[in-house]
């Protein structure tokens, strides 16, 4: 009966041992599985995250391509602005012949034309609204013209030297602007119009309107020649 006892203690102790060892295989095989998947779980954030810098890196290229593009663009648009107002000095006929001169540059001839509205007058603040007029009764290529302005309330010695550089300043737009001819509207005194004609010599085509006071309608006149 004892040994039959001891024996049956024997197998619940084998028995206890045995469930304990799998209960620790069990815990730790779980812990593994854990671990395998928070493992996973990174290895797919990494990837993502590689994804995203791909994405960012071919985006800064696309954007690299098109300022490129863009940049080439601009470059062959001045070049044939440039090209073009080579032909046009090669082109232009004899100063002797000042009526074919004036005839010719009735029109627009050159790819970016631009307006200078001028008013030294107190009684005019601008006469911007005059030249859009006569721009419009021109037609669809000359209404589209940029205007630029320069106004001052009368012009005398006290305020000459910030008419002359108002005139600088304005000559460094139209540059920065790449125009291509100015065409100039004049408001004020016969010596600040000299003035304008002596910043502006041998740099670009500047064609010189008059206002008619009979008609009240401005007439082109001639370009600025030596």
């Amino acid at each position: 009966m004892s040994q039959r006892t001891n024996r049956g203690t024997y197998l619940a102790m084998m028995s206890c041992l045995l469930l304990q060892k799998q209960g620790t295989s069990g815990f730790r095989h779980s812990g593994s599985i854990e671990k395998y998947f928070l493992n996973q779980a990174q290895i797919r954030r990494t990837i993502m995250a590689n994804k995203i810098l791909v994405f960012i890196g071919n985006s800064s290229n696309i954007i690299g391509i098109i300022g490129a593009v863009f940049s080439f663009l601009v470059w062959i648009k001045l070049r044939v602005q440039n090209k073009r107002l080579i032909e046009l000095s090669k082109s232009l006929p004899a100063f002797e012949d000042f009526s074919k001169r004036v005839n010719y540059w009735r029109e627009i001839h050159t790819l970016n034309p631009y307006a200078f509205a001028v008013s030294l007058i107190q009684q005019s603040s601008s006469i911007k609204g005059d030249v859009e007029r006569f721009l419009q009764s021109k037609g669809h290529k000359w209404e589209k013209m940029p205007i630029v302005e320069l106004n001052m309330h009368g012009i005398g010695t006290n305020n000459l030297e910030e008419y002359l550089k108002q005139l600088r300043i304005k000559r460094n737009e139209f540059e920065a602007k790449g125009a291509t001819e100015v065409h100039l509207f004049f408001a004020g005194p016969v010596q600040a119009a000299t003035l304008v004609g002596a910043m502006f010599d041998n740099w670009r085509p500047v064609l010189l309107y008059h206002k008619n006071r009979d008609t009240g309608n401005y007439e082109f006149w001639c370009p600025l020649i030596k």
